[in-house]
């Protein structure tokens, strides 16, 4: 199976060659309906570094072309493997799989909150929300279960057959405007090489998508390195 993330500028796909995927927080708001006892307007577990890929074959539903763009970037799967890419959940709000996790989160978020020390204490109160603060703070059975939800989706979006690469360890501080997010790491600098994108190569690489119209300038503004890389076109 080949995955695909999709961007919308010709300099989207070249800058990712260039720098790498940047991590993106991707909250999806099912854990106010999992856990409703808590705030979590500041804040959410899904907010610590994703990047999307799609599972659709070419040419992907024109649905998901206009939302996340129309070129794309196909990765070989060995590096998604590397990567412990996952297929997503795709959980409605209803039904017995969405009570078993309600209640399961329920439990979770009672020991996180006994496991908490310190309540007035904003690094022991990460563990809420951050799995790496939940294992080694107050509750690893919520670092778990927030595991769990870094891969779930509502179930309306489940058009997008989504696949996801989630960041080990989780980085904070991350844009939710997409525009700052890519311009903070063209290129990244410091710590930002390390910690808000993730590199690839040309072997990582399996080839693109595009529409048949952009093929030539689509293949002009690729990195020297990648230009022997299949390229799927499609009409549109």
């Amino acid at each position: 199976m080949i995955l695909t993330h999709y961007t919308r500028t010709l300099d989207g796909v070249a800058g990712i060659l260039e720098n790498g995927f940047a991590w993106a927080p991707l909250p999806r708001n099912l854990i106010q309906d999992l856990v409703p006892s808590h705030d979590w307007s500041a804040t959410e577990p899904q907010q610590y570094g994703l990047i999307s890929f799609t599972e659709q074959p070419v040419p992907a539903l024109r649905r998901h072309l206009e939302t996340f763009g129309r070129y794309g970037i196909q990765v070989a799967p060995d590096w998604a493997q590397r990567q412990s890419a996952t297929r997503v959940t795709y959980l409605e709000r209803r039904g017995p799989l969405f009570d078993a996790l309600k209640g399961l989160f329920a439990i979770g978020y009672a020991n996180v909150k006994k496991g908490i020390r310190y309540p007035e204490d904003g690094l022991w109160n990460m563990a809420c929300v951050y799995k790496s603060a939940a294992a080694a703070l107050a509750s690893p059975f919520w670092a778990h279960l927030l595991t769990v939800y870094e891969y779930l989706e509502p179930a309306e979006n489940s058009y997008q057959c989504e696949w996801r690469v989630v960041h080990p360890t989780g980085v904070g501080n991350l844009s939710r405007d997409t525009s700052d997010r890519i311009r903070n790491v063209s290129p990244p600098t410091g710590w930002g090489k390390y910690l808000h994108v993730l590199p690839v190569r040309p072997a990582d690489i399996h080839g693109f998508v595009c529409p048949v119209a952009d093929r030539e300038h689509f293949i002009a503004r690729l990195p020297s390195g990648y230009r022997n890389k299949t390229i799927a076109t499609y009409d549109g």
